[in-house]
């Protein structure tokens, strides 16, 4: 895309969450590779090779896919992405903004999430929030840095 980007921003995961992701597929390639290089088994009902390799080959998916969120705002609208999972809104889609908090029992946690409200919700953490309504379609959360400064330049677009 070489749109100009009016707003840009690259949110990390929380560091807590990657080390426990980054600790639990250290351990299952630790098992899955002793068990492949001595052909012993760990364990008195050990998991099979291939089960250990599929569980980490999907938990380093999930760790490439949710380490990094980005917000885009370009000319031609909003830009929220999660690596390949990418949600595009024209600004005439939007009918509104609202500033809200993002719960953990209404949106459960972080990461792309339906939320109790049955909204889609983009999170890197809990707290301030911006709701964005869209014109034929459900509600969508999203965890800016800087909630203020997104919500003041959608309202400006949308307008």
């Amino acid at each position: 895309m070489n749109a100009e980007i009016y707003y840009r921003e690259e949110l990390d995961a929380p560091l807590v969450g990657k080390i426990i992701l980054l600790s639990i597929i250290g351990l299952i390639s630790f098992l899955f590779l002793y068990q492949m290089g001595t052909g012993d088994m760990i364990g008195s009902n050990p998991a099979p090779n291939i089960v250990l390799f599929i569980i980490d080959v999907l938990l380093i998916g999930t760790y490439f896919t949710f380490s990094k969120m980005e917000i885009s705002l370009t000319p031609e609208g909003l830009l929220v992405r999660y690596n390949w999972i990418k949600e595009h809104l024209d600004y005439s889609e939007i009918i509104n903004v609202e500033e809200k908090t993002a719960e953990l029992f209404q949106v459960g946690g972080i990461g792309l999430k339906y939320t109790t409200n049955g909204e889609k919700a983009y999170t890197t953490r809990l707290g301030k929030a911006i709701r964005i309504n869209i014109r034929d379609r459900q509600p969508l959360l999203i965890t800016p840095s800087d909630t203020q400064k997104v919500f003041d330049a959608l309202n400006c677009y949308i307008s």
